[in-house]
């Protein structure tokens, strides 16, 4: 199991989250980076994950508000060990705080899937509608 500090995003950390974000080929030209919305694992110095997360969204699937994880990128060479899960905590406590009760998600792949079932999230997709994935939080 890697460690790594899971702390918000800052503009500094702008070029690390813009290498993580071509993992999702996501080449986004402009973006910023927020530390109400993005948070970053950082070992060792070096930006190692990162996580967007929105906060009281309309989500239309299940009729009710809550928070949206935009996006989530581990480098590759650290996937598996724990990196992941830890941003994923850190976007539902910030849910939680912002008083949100549900988390969702939409998995780009089986993988994917396969990560955010290992969260406690549960494949809610209706069959003419993109993937959805929730979860209900305490």
């Amino acid at each position: 199991m890697v460690t790594a500090d899971i702390r918000p995003g800052t503009d500094d950390d702008k070029e690390a989250v813009r290498t993580l974000r071509r993992l999702l080929h996501d080449a986004t030209a402009s973006f910023d980076v927020n530390p109400v919305s993005d948070f970053v694992a950082e070992r060792a110095g070096e930006v190692v994950g990162w996580i967007q997360v929105t906060v009281h969204e309309e989500l239309d699937e299940i009729g009710e508000q809550g928070a949206w994880i935009q996006s989530l990128a581990v480098l590759p060479h650290l996937r598996g060990q724990g990196i992941g899960g830890k941003l994923v905590e850190r976007a539902q406590a910030q849910a939680i705080q912002a008083g949100d009760r549900v988390i969702a998600c939409q998995p780009l792949d089986q993988d994917s899937a396969a990560f955010f079932r290992g969260q406690g999230f549960a494949d809610n997709t209706m069959q003419e509608h993109e993937p959805f994935w929730s979860k209900r939080m305490t």
